[in-house]
């Protein structure tokens, strides 16, 4: 009864998922939505190998195909340290790459209040470990990294099934690659979800909303057939970059051992965005993971 129930929710994932992928938002994100985690209640440590096929939509029309390593590692009392590190392929109709992408370290802190209430506060950071010359000419799009160095925070509670987060990513510097030189403003990410839990096994939903605090700048050549003279290069803001995002994600998880967990997550754009300069933009994003718990 209960392998008949979980097929039921798979199967009601998938239908909802992938009649919704003909929307276009922002289903990624800088790294700010990696802001938040916590431990399985049962183990201390986890690894973790998940695959993640996301598309830009139109006029870009590229694909992506991302593997990330990741580890959750305690230190006790409370405190979790994560990294990550992503392996992407960017193909498209003009361009295809791809290479190592940018590595994340999160730590965090869980402070329980009460059986049902616990607090949690993350700080970490985001390295420029990704090229952005994969190809010299490919737009920011196909690079695998952004290119600068990014500062991630983030503050929220747990109640029961419900968790509550706000999240803060900072970058410093501009990315080299030559075709934007792109600065971006940063974003301030609110998150809110429920869980419903049966058995070994769990379904979430949560909203997502991501509000970039401002105007990206990009490199202005005012004569794209002249080479820029070193020393004189000059910016511009990117109109729209400030673009607010807003996702509905879903997801499964389910314990195929004691020590083995495999998820499922996709998320589903409830806002149009428009600008893509950063080559973030998604018109949809599923992933498939398996954990291992010790």
């Amino acid at each position: 009864m209960a392998r008949f129930q979980t097929i039921r929710v798979l199967s009601l994932f998938f239908v909802l998922f992938f009649f919704n992928t003909n929307l276009f938002s922002q289903c990624s994100d800088a790294g700010v939505c990696s802001v938040g985690g916590h431990t399985d209640g049962t183990h201390s440590n986890s690894i973790s190998l998940t695959y993640v096929l996301g598309g830009s939509g139109k006029p870009e029309s590229v694909t992506f195909h991302t593997v990330n390593l990741s580890g959750g590692f305690s230190l006790g009392g409370g405190y979790q340290v994560d990294l990550n590190i992503p392996f992407s392929t960017q193909a498209g109709e003009s361009f295809s790459t791809s290479g190592l992408g940018d590595l994340s370290l999160i730590a965090s802190k869980q402070h329980e209040v009460s059986k049902n209430i616990s607090f949690l506060f993350s700080l970490g950071f985001k390295l420029p470990t990704g090229a952005v010359h994969l190809k010299n000419d490919a737009p920011q799009i196909y690079q695998s990294g952004l290119g600068t160095y990014d500062i991630l925070a983030g503050a929220g509670f747990i109640y029961r099934q419900f968790d509550f987060l706000i999240g803060f990513q900072i970058p410093f510097g501009r990315s080299e690659n030559k075709d934007t030189r792109l600065q971006r403003a940063p974003d301030l990410m609110i998150r809110g979800g429920y869980s419903y839990l049966f058995g070994e096994s769990a379904v979430k939903v949560e909203l997502i909303g991501i509000k970039r605090l401002g105007l990206s700048s990009r490199l202005y050549i005012p004569n794209p057939w002249v080479s820029t003279i070193a020393g004189t290069e000059s910016f511009v803001d990117v109109d729209g970059s400030d673009q607010t995002q807003l996702n509905i994600g879903l997801g499964f998880n389910t314990k195929i051992s004691n020590r083995v967990k495999v998820d499922v997550y996709g998320a589903m754009p409830l806002l149009k965005r428009d600008n893509n300069i950063d080559g973030l933009k998604r018109a949809f994003t599923l992933s498939v993971g398996v954990e291992y718990l010790f």
